[in-house]
């Protein structure tokens, strides 16, 4: 096999090492996504939790202030009764004094029992709310879940039969001629190869200009020319 036939064979090997490429990409990438899928229902799940949480606080404060308003009226139950039995006017005013600080203790309760209240209502909605976020967030990984298992299939599916291509092809190629490929291909983002634009005298990768020289020879066909710039092996699909 000449080096011109050669160079087919090495694009062709270009070629099958892209599509792996791609497919490993894509290996990576999908997990990430199923990831971001769980990590989104686990938000919703601690937003959620959360909301309780702080609606479960707010009862629990409610109820102690209600109970403090229960014990204050209690207590106001018995000066008032005791108020009827008081024989001198100081202790009249006394317990007259002690009755309204009571009732402004009351009116200071209820007042906060009230914002608690708008508290519970407010935390409500966002509970309400939360739990449709879940709900959606849940279904979107249960599609994406599906999804993405069906399309790794395919994926990896793909992958086995790229790398059969690829094994058959690399065969082909010298072994010399390989060794340098796939050291160019490891340097330079998985691109071992590229093509020269003749009436340019251009690489096509990384557009830097080519010699006359190696011009010359990339024409002949006689020998494997390298671009001098990114160091990626040449071919020309009027080479042959």
């Amino acid at each position: 096999m000449d080096i011109a036939e050669q160079m087919n064979v090495l694009v062709e090997l270009q070629t099958v090492d892209s599509s792996i490429d791609r497919y490993r990409d894509k290996q990576e990438k999908l997990p990430a996504q199923l990831a971001s899928a769980r990590e989104r229902v686990r938000h919703a799940e601690e937003a959620l939790q959360q909301a309780k949480d702080r609606v479960k606080e707010e009862e629990m404060q409610r109820k102690r202030l209600e109970l403090e308003v229960d014990g204050i009226r209690d207590e106001m139950d018995r000066l008032n009764k005791q108020i009827m039995q008081v024989k001198t006017n100081k202790e009249y005013q006394a317990l007259l004094k002690e009755i309204e600080d009571h009732k402004r203790k009351i009116f200071l309760r209820e007042d906060d029992i009230l914002e608690i209240m708008e508290n519970i209502e407010d935390l409500q909605a966002q509970v309400k709310r939360s739990e449709r976020e879940l709900d959606q967030a849940s279904k979107d990984l249960k599609d994406q879940s599906a999804s993405i298992q069906e399309e790794l299939r395919q994926v990896d599916l793909a992958v086995s039969q790229d790398l059969d291509r690829r094994e058959n092809i690399a065969a082909r190629v010298d072994k010399q001629i390989l060794a340098r490929y796939e050291r160019v291909r490891a340097g330079k983002g998985g691109i071992g190869v590229a093509m020269a634009n003749i009436d340019e005298a251009i690489c096509t990768m990384c557009h830097m200009d080519i010699r006359p020289q190696l011009l010359m020879e990339l024409k002949q066909g006689n020998k494997v020319v390298c671009c001098e710039s990114c160091n990626r092996i040449l071919f020309a699909r009027d080479a042959s």
